[in-house]
């Protein structure tokens, strides 16, 4: 991701999304972004930037408890090392995130 990407992605409006954080993934190449997800409590979004796009990459389903990943069609069949890294490095931004006594909203 170029700096003119990341500030794109600094910019994106996201709407009813809080934004837990960000963190680099090299295997992915790039920075990726945690939200929150608008209609769905106890689940975070993973989004990346694909073809000069914000893309949605990865949900997390019940993250303080027992995660459950859900990928989107263009990034599953990656290989399941690339898919724990990214998974791993959501579920560190959003503890951390709420770690700091943060609330949603």
């Amino acid at each position: 991701m170029t700096a003119q990407d990341a500030d794109r992605a600094a910019a994106t409006v996201w709407a009813d999304m809080t934004v837990y954080g960000t963190y680099r993934v090299p295997t992915a190449h790039q920075t990726l972004t945690v939200t929150s997800a608008p209609t769905a409590e106890h689940t975070i979004r993973v989004w990346g930037c694909w073809r000069g796009e914000q893309s949605l990459i990865l949900t997390i389903s019940c993250p303080d408890t027992c995660p459950e990943p859900r990928w989107g069609a263009g990034w599953v069949d990656n290989p399941p090392d690339w898919r724990r890294d990214i998974e791993a490095g959501a579920l560190r931004v959003y503890r951390r995130w709420r770690s700091e006594g943060r609330a949603d909203g």
